[in-house]
């Protein structure tokens, strides 16, 4: 099971609890009531589902009016997480590289680019006036190059220069 599957299963798994203890503790007026909230909150969970294991009628202790209380639980829904469990961690390697690298080097070597390409995205930012910077002299367009790319590959180094 990948990952982000089993973080999701337990944010689920967190919400189907919260769900439990907020809908059992919780007085009805009617039986009516309780299943239209039951349906709504069913909703909210992907990869659970709710159960309505009793209702019972009880008299309320300060207004002496009858009320109803639900008995809920939960449980998997086991098709869903087999479903989602397939889908998951699927990924077509392709490459040009004629190295031969196994499948965890080509997805690191993959990463890696991400991280450099993250650095440039500023470049099409449309706060970055590019197109106002105005350089004719070839040593300036190549000062600026340079500086460009040291900020990209030294983040910390370029926050440490600023903050002096």
């Amino acid at each position: 099971m990948s990952e982000r599957l089993s973080k999701n299963l337990t944010k689920d798994e967190e919400k189907a609890r919260s769900l439990v203890k907020t809908l059992s503790q919780k007085k009805y007026e009617n039986r009516t009531e309780i299943k239209a909230v039951f349906k709504c909150e069913q909703k909210k969970l992907k990869y659970h589902r709710l159960i309505l294991d009793d209702v019972s009628k009880t008299l309320d202790k300060k207004t002496k009016e009858p009320i109803y209380k639900a008995t809920i639980s939960f449980e998997l829904k086991r098709e869903k997480v087999e479903d989602e469990r397939k889908k998951a961690g699927r990924f077509i390697l392709a490459t040009n590289v004629l190295e031969n690298l196994t499948p965890s080097e080509i997805i690191s070597r993959y990463k890696g680019q991400q991280s450099c390409e993250s650095g440039f995205k500023f470049l099409k930012d449309p706060l970055f006036f590019a197109d106002s910077v105005f350089l004719k002299n070839p040593s300036r367009i190549e000062a600026m190059a340079t500086d460009i790319l040291i900020f990209n590959k030294e983040p910390f180094y370029s926050e440490r220069l600023i903050a002096k």
